[in-house]
């Protein structure tokens, strides 16, 4: 039991300023106790109790306990070492162009879910507007937190040409974040976001060699135990009967660069359609295979053919799931529609046959 030697509110600020500062002392600040039981008596007949924040008010006197074997400690499984974290993966927003309907149930869907991390691939709004953009930024603010955001190409804007080359992301920074690399790193997981779009292109998006740079440097720090992904908005690879001029341009440049670290996941969104690949196939790098995982749009009215949907990534090294949740009219809710297994090997990532989880 620890005792102040400083009463009164201001005598209790001055205490919290000490401890703040790392000044605190035992024998001039409190007094340290040890016993297995304790009464409080006050001339007051009612007193505040704070309970782990909670303030109840209690009936004096307080009578206090300690009891043997009351305090459990839980402790993760020995069998299961890496805990879990998991992401929500949404793409193309496209405010400005979305199915109203679909805004509160995507809100509850993900707070629901209650993710680590909420990843944003762009295509926030759908002309680059300031009205998009508030609109974007008052649905992201529902969203839980943390976040990793980046720019899509519909967040440059496309017809003032002014604004497009001179500051192309001008009301992006303004209304979502002037972070154009964001960062995100916990005890599992490093994710890196990059901006791919570019004001010279009216679709395509691009990666450069600095920012590549800047990727790296973030991947080959981390710990090989963490799982490291890179989120942008156009993709790295791409799903059955796409022309390669879709994927992010130089692609091989910053493959063979992040390969090297250990890169694990890639997100994009960008086509609006649902997509999970490995890069083994197209880079052909030895000894590595990381999973690209691409998210349909989340609220758009232009579906090309696909529902609207978001991706959950739950990671538990050395396996990673990849939930689709779909919109279904019916319901009008979100629901898992698809659900695949992966796992890590010394080849890298690799797909688990359905119904294997051995």
């Amino acid at each position: 039991m620890y005792v102040t030697n400083r009463t009164g509110r201001w005598g209790l600020v001055r205490l919290a300023m000490r401890a703040s500062l790392g000044r605190l002392r035992e024998e001039k600040d409190f007094l340290a106790l040890l016993t297995d039981k304790m009464k409080i008596e006050t001339r007051h007949q009612h007193v505040r109790v704070a309970f782990d924040g909670e303030i109840d008010v209690m009936k004096t006197p307080l009578y206090y306990q300690s009891r043997p074997g009351e305090l459990r400690v839980m402790v993760p499984d020995s069998k299961n070492e890496w805990p879990m974290r998991t992401l929500v993966h949404l793409s193309d927003l496209h405010f400005g162009r979305v199915d109203e309907q679909l805004i509160a149930p995507l809100i509850s869907a993900v707070t629901e879910i209650n993710p680590d991390l909420v990843a944003v691939s762009g295509d926030l709004t759908q002309r680059a507007r300031s009205q998009e953009f508030r609109e974007a930024r008052a649905f992201l603010d529902a969203l839980p937190q943390p976040q990793i955001v980046v720019p899509g190409n519909h967040d440059v804007p496309l017809h003032n040409v002014f604004t497009r080359f001179m500051r192309p992301l001008g009301k992006y920074k303004r209304h979502i974040t002037n972070n154009l690399q964001p960062v995100y790193v916990d005890d599992e997981i490093v994710v890196v976001g990059v901006n791919t779009a570019r004001s010279l292109t009216i679709k395509g998006g691009r990666i450069n060699e600095n920012q590549v740079a800047h990727i790296r440097e973030m991947l080959c720090g981390s710990d090989d135990k963490l799982v490291k992904t890179v989120v942008t908005h156009h993709p790295f690879d791409l799903p059955e009967g796409f022309n390669d001029r879709d994927l992010v341009g130089r692609s091989k440049m910053a493959m063979t660069g992040l390969a090297d670290c250990g890169a694990d996941l890639f997100l994009a969104g960008h086509l609006h359609i649902s997509h999970t690949g490995h890069t083994a196939k197209r880079y052909k790098i030895h000894g590595h295979s990381a999973l690209v995982v691409q998210a349909g749009t989340a609220s758009s009215t232009r579906g090309r053919g696909e529902a609207n949907s978001f991706n959950v990534i739950r990671i538990n090294r050395p396996d990673m799931t990849v939930e689709r949740m779909t919109w279904q009219p019916e319901s009008s809710a979100f629901v898992v529609s698809g659900e695949e297994k992966f796992r890590h090997t010394s080849e890298g990532w690799v797909r688990l046959p359905e119904g294997r989880t051995d």
